[in-house]
């Protein structure tokens, strides 16, 4: 995650990655300012998070 927040300050420093948490999923999203947008929605029984295969390393 500290990948996903470095990456949010390149982009914007006001924006902020934030969690909400349902009876059964788990939604990530991105806030700049009054925007939102949601990056994912993962049932409770998914573990984690992966953007290590969704975005390719640097080299």
């Amino acid at each position: 995650m500290d990948g996903l927040h470095a990456r949010l300050k390149a982009i914007a420093k006001d924006g902020e990655i934030r969690e909400y948490v349902m009876s059964h999923y788990l939604l990530l999203y991105a806030r700049f300012d009054a925007t939102i947008y949601l990056l994912s929605i993962r049932h409770h029984r998914q573990l984690s998070f992966d953007f290590q295969s969704l975005w390719a390393a640097k080299p």
